[in-house]
C-alpha cells in the first residue's frame, strides 16, 4: 500500500478465519467492529460468507475488533460498547495504513468465538411490604409502584480490597461457622476495619461473569445455555488445575482446606466455593469492600412483581446480583430497601429463583390486593387485625358451642383470649360503594350494644406528574359519620380510588375496638390482692355488624337468618336485602351461617376478651423454717439442705405462661422452673415453691464449670409471667409482669469457743 495524502480513502479487507468450526455448525452473530486511533467507534459490518471492507483515510490509524454482535435494534452503537466488547473478549488488531497493507486476516480460535453466544436469563421476584413485624405470622402486602436496581456483585474483588489481615480473620471466623463455633463479634469487628478513604459503593467488575441488562438482537433464534457452553468449551480446551477443587461439597472438609491456605490461593478458595460459604458470609464483609456494579433499573408493576433479561458472556458461572428498591414518595425518590449487600446477595444466579425482596421500611407504600369474592353483592369480615376468623372457636355457632378463644401464635400453637384495641379486616364487594357499616360490641354483663365510634381513614395514592414520577398520598375519613337518624355509620370505600398502605395499621383496617371498655385502673392499684382482675372489660363479647343506605336507613342482609334475636324493640322480619355477608372459611367466601345472622339481617359473633393482669411475686427464700433475713443472708450448714423458693405466677383465668431463673454471682443459671397457664379462679395466694438442695444451688452436686462455692454464693431471683391476650398482631405485653428478688447461702463460721 504506497503512502497517500490524508483525504485519499483507501480499502481495508478484513478476513475472518474460524478454527474449530465443524461442518454444519453455526457460527454466533458476530461483526467487525472499527475504531480510529482515538478509540472513537467509526463503523461496523456484520461478518457473514463475505469479507468485510471498510472505507478509511490513509494517513489515519485504526484498530478493528472481532466480536459479538452488540449494536441496538435500530443499528446504532450503545455508548458502553467498547467495554462490553472487551467482556467478551474480543480479538482486536492494529491497522496502521503507511505499511501499506490492504488486508487483515483475523484468526479466533473457538475457544474465544464460543462463548459470543449469549447466555442470557431472566431475572424475576417480587417486592413486598412486611406489615406486622415481630408478629409469629407475618403479613405481606405487594409494592406496587417504584424501581428495582439490579446491581452485580463481584467476590473476588471485593477479597481483594481487603487487606490480608482482614482475609485472614474473616478465613478463621468462616471456619468457625462451617464447625459450628459460636463466633466472637470482636473478631467481626476487626473484619470490618476503619472504612478507608475515597469513594465507598462502586468498583470494577472483574469477574469473567460480567452481565448487562438489554435486549440482544442476534441471527440465531437461540442462545446458548450456560451448559452446552462449558460442556463444548471443556472439549476443546485445558480443564483448569482447580476443576478438581469442585468436589468438595462437606462443610467440614471445605472448613479443614480453607485452614491451610493464605494469600491468593485463599481468595480464590473462598470464590470457587461460594455456593457452600454464602449462607455464613452474613454480616462478615462489610459493604464498603464490596466491588459492584449497577446493571440496569426495572419499574414495579402493579401486582409488586418485576422482571428483566440479563445477558453475559460465557462465564465461569452466573453472575451474583443483589437488589435495591426505590419509591417516589411525595415527589421525592426514597431507597426503602438497602439491605447489607453480604446477606441478601443471590449467589450464581440462573434465573431459577425467584427474588423476594422484603421491605421493612416504615416510609414505603403498598397497595392493597384488589379482587377476590363472588360476583354479587357482599360484606366480607375476614379477621380481627392479622387473624383469620375461622380460628376463633364456636365461631359459627356462637351462642351454642366453643369459647371463643382464638388458636394463634406459639408453638404449638395454643388458644388465647383477645385483649387491647382489635382491627377489623373486612371486604366489599364494588357495588356497595354508597352503602355504610356499623360495629357495635356486648358484654354479656351489659344490657344493650355499644356503637363503635373511633375515626377510621385510609389513605390513596394520586398520579400527580410522569415526568418526574410523582405520587401524593390523600387521606380519606371513612366515619363516624351520622347519616339520616343513625350515627357511628362508617363509609365503603370508593373502589376507583388506588388505596394503599402507608401506616400498616391504620391504612388497613375498617374499624377499631377499645376491648377494655376505655378503663383504665387507678395509679398505684394493687392486682395482687385481687388476684389480677382489672376494672378493665373482660369476658365474653358479642360483636354485631349492620349496614345502611346512603340515606342511613338500615339494610338487612339477604342470608339465611337463625333463630337468634338481638333483644330489640324492632319485629322480627326475614332477611332478604340486597347483599350478603361472607365469612372466611379456607380459600372459599361461603355466606354467614344461619348462627350469624339475626332475624333482622345483621351479622354477629362471639369473642373472648381478657383485659386482666398477670400477677408475679416471690414472697420468700427459706429453709425449712429458717427464712432469710432482711439483708437477705441465708444460714445453711449442709450441702444436703433443701432451699425453697416460694413465688406465684397468677392470672385470674389462667391465660398465662411463666419462668423463674435463680443465677448464681456471673456464672448464669443454677436453677429454673417454667410452665404455661394455671388453674384459673382460684384466690391468691396461691404460693408455690421451687425446691433445690444446696449443694446444687452452689454448683458444688455435681460440680459446676462455673462458680464451685461450697462455702455460700449470691443469688438472684426473676420471675417472669407473660399474658396470652393478643389484639390480633402482637401479644399485649402491658399486661405481664414481674418480681426479682437477692439473696446469699452462706455457711457460718465453726465456733471456736
Amino acid at each position: 500500500m504506497e503512502n497517500k495524502s490524508k483525504s485519499e480513502k483507501l480499502n481495508l479487507t478484513v478476513e475472518t478465519i474460524f478454527h474449530g468450526q465443524e461442518q454444519g455448525e453455526t457460527l454466533p452473530s458476530m461483526r467487525a467492529y472499527l475504531f480510529d486511533n482515538t478509540g472513537a467507534y467509526v463503523t461496523s459490518e456484520p461478518i457473514e460468507k463475505e469479507n468485510v471492507v471498510f472505507k478509511i483515510e490513509g494517513n489515519k490509524n485504526y484498530s478493528v475488533a472481532i466480536g459479538p454482535n452488540l449494536l441496538a435494534e435500530d443499528g446504532g452503537a450503545p455508548q458502553d460498547l467498547a467495554d462490553n466488547l472487551l467482556k467478551a473478549n474480543t480479538v482486536r488488531y492494529d491497522v496502521i495504513p503507511q505499511a501499506n497493507k490492504n488486508i487483515l486476516r483475523a484468526v479466533v480460535s473457538k475457544f474465544i468465538w464460543y462463548c459470543w453466544w449469549q447466555t442470557c436469563i431472566v431475572v424475576h421476584g417480587n417486592v413486598r411490604k412486611l406489615i406486622n413485624p415481630g408478629s409469629p405470622t407475618p403479613q405481606y402486602l405487594p409494592i406496587c409502584n417504584g424501581t428495582v436496581q439490579i446491581f452485580q456483585v463481584d467476590l473476588g474483588c471485593t477479597l481483594d480490597r481487603l487487606s490480608s489481615f482482614q482475609v485472614l480473620t474473616l478465613r478463621d471466623v468462616l471456619v468457625d461457622r462451617l464447625r459450628g463455633i459460636p463466633i466472637d463479634t470482636e473478631r467481626i469487628s476487626l473484619i470490618h476495619g476503619p472504612i478507608p478513604p475515597g469513594p465507598l459503593r462502586e468498583a470494577t467488575i472483574t469477574s469473567s461473569a460480567s452481565a448487562r441488562i438489554g435486549n440482544f438482537q442476534s441471527t440465531s433464534a437461540v442462545s446458548k445455555s450456560k451448559a452446552a457452553i462449558k460442556g463444548e468449551i471443556s472439549r476443546i480446551a485445558p480443564v483448569s488445575n482447580q476443576a478438581n477443587l469442585r468436589k468438595i461439597t462437606s462443610q467440614t472438609e471445605l472448613a479443614n482446606t480453607l485452614t491451610s491456605l493464605e494469600g491468593i490461593p485463599l481468595r480464590q478458595q473462598m470464590v470457587l466455593y461460594k455456593p457452600i460459604l454464602w449462607w455464613f458470609l452474613c454480616e462478615l464483609i462489610p459493604d464498603w469492600a464490596f466491588c459492584w456494579q449497577e446493571l440496569g433499573e426495572v419499574p414495579i408493576q402493579s401486582d409488586g412483581s418485576f422482571s428483566a433479561e440479563v445477558c453475559f458472556w460465557c462465564p465461569d458461572d452466573f453472575p451474583d446480583l443483589y437488589f435495591e428498591v426505590i419509591q417516589n414518595i411525595n415527589g421525592v425518590d426514597v431507597e426503602i430497601s438497602d439491605p447489607q449487600i453480604a446477606c441478601s446477595t443471590y449467589y450464581n444466579y440462573d434465573g431459577s429463583q425467584s427474588v423476594e425482596i422484603d421491605v421493612t421500611d416504615p416510609r414505603a407504600v403498598a397497595c392493597l390486593p384488589t379482587g377476590g369474592g363472588p360476583d354479587y353483592l357482599y360484606v366480607e369480615v375476614l379477621g380481627i387485625t392479622d387473624i383469620d376468623l375461622q380460628n376463633i372457636d364456636g365461631l359459627n355457632t356462637p351462642f351454642t358451642f366453643g369459647d371463643g378463644l382464638v388458636t394463634w401464635g406459639g408453638s404449638p400453637a395454643q388458644p388465647v383470649p383477645f385483649g387491647g384495641t382489635l382491627a377489623f379486616n373486612m371486604n366489599f364487594h364494588p357495588g356497595m360503594f354508597g352503602y355504610y357499616y356499623r360495629w357495635s360490641y356486648k358484654f354479656d354483663d351489659e344490657p344493650d350494644f355499644t356503637p363503635i365510634h373511633a375515626p377510621v381513614v385510609h389513605q390513596y395514592q394520586k398520579l400527580i406528574s410522569v415526568f418526574p414520577l410523582t405520587y401524593q398520598k390523600i387521606p380519606v375519613p371513612l366515619g363516624p359519620f351520622t347519616i339520616g337518624a343513625n350515627s357511628n355509620l362508617f363509609a365503603i370505600p370508593d373502589p376507583s380510588l388506588s388505596w394503599v398502605s402507608v401506616d400498616n395499621y391504620q391504612d388497613l383496617f375498617f374499624g377499631f375496638f377499645d376491648s377494655t371498655g376505655g378503663i383504665s385502673d387507678p395509679a398505684g392499684y394493687d392486682y395482687s390482692l385481687v388476684d389480677g382482675v382489672s376494672n378493665r372489660k373482660s369476658g365474653m363479647c358479642t360483636l354485631l355488624l349492620e349496614v345502611f343506605d346512603s340515606a342511613g336507613n338500615f339494610v338487612a342482609c339477604n342470608n339465611t337468618f337463625g333463630s337468634r334475636t338481638e333483644g330489640d324493640s324492632e319485629p322480627g322480619v326475614p332477611a332478604a336485602g340486597p347483599f350478603t355477608f361472607l365469612l372466611p372459611s379456607g380459600n372459599t367466601y361461603p355466606p354467614a351461617p344461619t348462627g350469624n345472622i339475626t332475624d333482622h339481617g345483621r351479622l354477629l359473633f362471639r369473642i373472648n376478651v381478657d383485659n386482666n393482669q398477670t400477677v408475679a411475686s416471690l414472697p420468700n427464700v427459706h429453709i425449712g423454717a429458717n427464712d432469710a433475713n432482711d439483708c437477705g443472708f441465708l444460714d445453711f450448714q449442709n450441702l444436703t439442705d433443701v432451699v425453697s423458693i416460694d413465688y406465684s405466677a397468677r392470672h385470674h383465668e389462667g391465660f398465662l405462661s411463666w419462668d423463674l431463673d435463680v443465677y448464681r454471682g456471673h456464672c448464669g443459671i443454677a436453677a429454673s422452673t417454667s410452665a404455661s397457664g394455671n388453674a384459673p379462679g382460684s384466690p391468691l395466694p396461691a404460693v408455690a415453691s421451687l425446691d433445690r438442695s444446696a449443694g446444687i444451688l452452689l454448683g458444688v452436686t455435681p460440680p459446676a464449670s462455673c462458680g464451685n462455692c461450697p462455702n455460700g454464693a449470691a443469688f438472684a431471683i426473676n420471675l417472669n409471667c407473660y399474658a396470652w391476650a393478643t389484639n390480633g398482631r402482637y401479644t399485649q405485653s402491658q399486661y405481664d409482669s414481674s418480681d426479682t428478688r437477692a439473696f446469699a447461702l452462706i455457711k457460718p463460721c465453726p465456733d471456736k469457743g
